[in-house]
């Protein structure tokens, strides 16, 4: 089933948008290991040219979309899951509450991630998006695009790095192609 975005400016439009999680981190998060360089390049070297190329703002996930496309033309802070979510809790929160609570503000993320990468694709009449973020991010965008079988799946399965989904925007209404695989 296909979900409905309602970005005004995408009612016409055809958008693509390959959505993944960053390639492998060194132990800490930062930035890749040299074997998370090796998958960013190799998937590059296989897949087609995007438009537009935008990352989360952190690290690992801008060198990801920059091995993998050969440039970054921004991060976008919308796919960083972290800030977005933990900004719906007042300070001192607990993880007790972070678990009950999640379900409501994930959900509302894909939908504002989508209607974001829409808006950014929009500014340079882009009609292909390479975008990287982090597991939760992706997750909750193949929700939000009418992907409500995988999330049964996913929810046994968190993404592995580097995988992701297609997602396609005809006429603002959104729809997950296929799963992106590492390799």
């Amino acid at each position: 089933p296909a979900s409905h975005v309602s970005p005004d400016h995408l009612k016409t439009d055809v958008l693509t948008v390959r959505l993944r999680r960053h390639a492998t981190p060194l132990t800490g998060g930062t930035c890749l290991a040299p074997a998370g360089v090796d998958m960013a390049r190799a998937i590059g070297a296989r897949e087609p040219a995007a438009d537009l190329v935008v990352s989360s703002p952190q690290l690992r996930a801008r060198q990801t979309a920059g091995l993998i496309a050969g440039r970054l033309d921004s991060d976008l802070g919308q796919l960083d899951l972290a800030d977005y979510l933990f900004a719906h809790f007042e300070a001192p929160w607990t993880w007790e509450q972070f678990d009950a609570d999640i379900e409501a503000p994930w959900r509302a993320h894909g939908r504002a991630t989508l209607d974001a990468l829409a808006r950014r694709a929009k500014l340079i009449d882009a009609r292909t998006v390479q975008a990287v973020s982090h597991s939760g991010v992706v997750q909750a965008a193949i929700v939000a695009a009418g992907g409500g079988a995988w999330q049964a799946a996913y929810n046994q399965h968190t993404l592995g790095y580097a995988e992701g989904a297609v997602l396609h925007c005809e006429g603002g209404r959104w729809r997950v192609g296929f799963r992106l695989l590492d390799f």
